[in-house]
C-alpha cells in the first residue's frame, strides 16, 4: 500500500489520507500530498484500490461532502475515501 493513513477526522470515525485532487482540461488526477512519504499518482480505479470507498453514511452527514470522485471533510478538505456513488471499471487490486 503506497498511501498510509495520515490521521483521523475530528470525530475519530474515519481515517484521513494524504491525497490531493487536481482537476484540469484532461480530467481529474489524484496524487499524494507533501505529507506522504513517497510520491504516487493515481487514476480513479487505482485510488479506489489504495484507499477504498468512504462509508455510505458520509453521504448523509453534513460534516462531509463528496466531489471529483472523493469524499472529504468540509472544514479541512481532508480526503477520507473515494465516492461510493461513482461507477468505475473494476481495477485488479
Amino acid at each position: 500500500m503506497k498511501v498510509q493513513i495520515q490521521g483521523w477526522t475530528p470525530d475519530l470515525r474515519y481515517p484521513i489520507y494524504p491525497i490531493e485532487v487536481r482537476t484540469g482540461a484532461s480530467g481529474v488526477w489524484y496524487n499524494t500530498s507533501a505529507l506522504a512519504q513517497d510520491y504516487a499518482e493515481f487514476d480513479f480505479p487505482g485510488l479506489r484500490c489504495e484507499i477504498g470507498d468512504a462509508p455510505r453514511e458520509v453521504l448523509r452527514d453534513p460534516k462531509y461532502q463528496c466531489a471529483d470522485g472523493v469524499c472529504f471533510t468540509r472544514n479541512g478538505g481532508n480526503v477520507i475515501g473515494t465516492d461510493p456513488r461513482v461507477k468505475a471499471k473494476r481495477a485488479k487490486c
